[in-house]
């Protein structure tokens, strides 16, 4: 019964909406784009930082790749590094496991 206040109110349109808020924020931004400049500034917005990028690493290498290698050493950091390590560490027996200490122990001026 749920869904059925759900779809008759719209929430589920608003969690849509929330789920899928990068895509909804592109196809705003291209729809946006198309009706007040035309496809010349969608094709700008497409085309322009590629472009850009490509006249900045040709003109002055080092700072473009001082800058792009910054950015794909956070992307690799966040994407394979990070969502494995805790396993990883557990793996190999390097991982140190905190002691759980019992609620009724604890006290609130204590260090440990």
């Amino acid at each position: 019964m749920t869904w059925l206040l759900k779809l008759v109110t719209g929430v589920w349109l608003l969690q849509l909406a929330w789920r899928f808020k990068g895509i909804l924020t592109v196809g705003v931004l291209a729809v946006f784009m198309v009706a007040a400049y035309g496809w010349a500034g969608l094709l700008l917005v497409l085309a322009g930082p590629p472009l850009l990028a490509v006249v900045w690493r040709w003109v002055h290498p080092w700072s473009y790749w001082r800058f792009v290698g910054w950015l794909m050493a956070r992307h690799r950091l966040r994407t394979t590094y990070e969502l494995r390590w805790a396993e990883v560490m557990q793996s190999c027996g390097l991982h140190r496991p905190i002691p759980a200490v019992p609620a009724s122990t604890r006290h609130l001026g204590s260090c440990g």
